[in-house]
């Protein structure tokens, strides 16, 4: 029988009074804190709309729901953003079993705090990238893929067992591109899912 082997879910940006590799087990109070925008991160808050002397006209002051982070120059760019801190982060560990993609019970009891804290008010408000990561085992084209299908599947489960609208989420792999133990390349916390906060969803209060 394969033995389940442990997958980080991983909240981008560093927190500094944690070690590499190291997961915090996290409630939806820890979550909500880490997750929001804080005053200089500016890359997730919705910028000010343009000024304009025309009457009845409305610019969207809210960033809108359209970008999706396909191109690899803006997946790359995610990624410095996040390393360099810009983007609220938390460390949270989910299971997958071994060569799975499936979210498995002890998955989900790990991404119920998660869940409840995308549905808050507080956060509910943002979009949220979610990026597949494998450790090094194997070649490069079957972990894309199996990244891949471990952020869909985190998001498919957000989105219903949390009924958190679909369009708040966007997810993509990258295979074992960018990983987080570069000392340990086989490392469990290699095997993750990172989860990035974008932004403001264009409309909401």
């Amino acid at each position: 029988m394969r033995t389940p082997i442990r997958v980080a879910l991983f909240f981008v940006a560093a927190l500094a009074n944690m070690a590499t590799g190291q997961a915090q087990e996290m409630t939806k109070e820890k979550l909500i804190e880490s997750l929001q925008c804080k005053g200089d991160q500016k890359e997730c808050q919705a910028p000010p709309p343009p000024e304009s002397r025309r009457r009845g006209f409305q610019a969207p002051a809210k960033r809108g729901i359209s970008f999706e982070p396909f191109t690899k120059e803006e997946q790359d760019r995610i990624a410095a953003e996040a390393k360099a801190g810009k983007l609220p982060s938390a460390d949270v560990e989910v299971f997958f079993d071994y060569d799975k993609a499936e979210v498995t019970p002890a998955a989900q009891k790990t991404l119920a705090p998660l869940g409840q804290a995308l549905s808050d008010p507080k956060l509910a408000a943002n979009r949220f990238v979610l990026i597949g990561h494998t450790d090094a085992k194997g070649g490069e084209t079957y972990n894309q893929a199996l990244s891949e299908r471990r952020a869909a599947a985190v998001k498919d489960y957000l989105v219903r067992t949390f009924a958190i609208a679909p369009e708040r989420l966007v997810s993509y792999g990258r295979g074992k591109s960018l990983l987080k133990n570069e000392g340990d390349p086989m490392a469990p916390e290699n095997r993750r899912v990172q989860v990035v906060n974008h932004g403001v969803v264009a409309g909401a209060n």
